[in-house]
């Protein structure tokens, strides 16, 4: 079984890449970003539940790490990040816009998330003529 610590690792690498290759593709790179947050978070309530790098990541050390995060009030921010994560990265798969929009909303609010959505909107107007 893998370590909190070699699983937080390797989602460091995948999202580094990500954003290494796909740097043009804000869609793509935004749906592969919101699965690899989802995986990030799950690690980091493991990591902080236990306070052991070496602690084993499986299911039961997840659900024990959400529930952690759930029951602290001072992480309560990183526990509704982790809500906000579960829609886009479930069984629904969003087009290009919409996972970067999801995005934005999940790790800059509100704000962030209007602009998105405005700067998608000027660039399909754009495209469109």
């Amino acid at each position: 079984m893998t370590s909190v610590a070699e699983h937080l690792h390797s989602v460091d690498g995948v999202i580094f890449s990500n954003i290494e290759y796909l740097i043009d593709d804000r869609g793509l790179l935004s749906q592969n970003v919101l699965a690899q947050l989802r995986n990030l978070a799950e690690g980091v309530a493991v990591l902080v539940n236990t306070q052991d790098v070496t602690a084993e990541y499986d299911y039961p050390a997840i659900e024990s790490g959400l529930a952690f995060l759930k029951s602290n009030g001072k992480l309560s921010f990183l526990s509704r990040f982790y809500r906000q994560l579960q829609p886009s990265t479930s069984h629904y798969t969003f087009d290009g816009d919409s996972a970067a929009i999801r995005t934005l909303q999940s790790i800059g609010g509100p704000r962030l998330s209007k602009w998105a959505i405005q700067s998608s909107s000027t660039t399909a107007s754009a495209s469109s003529r």
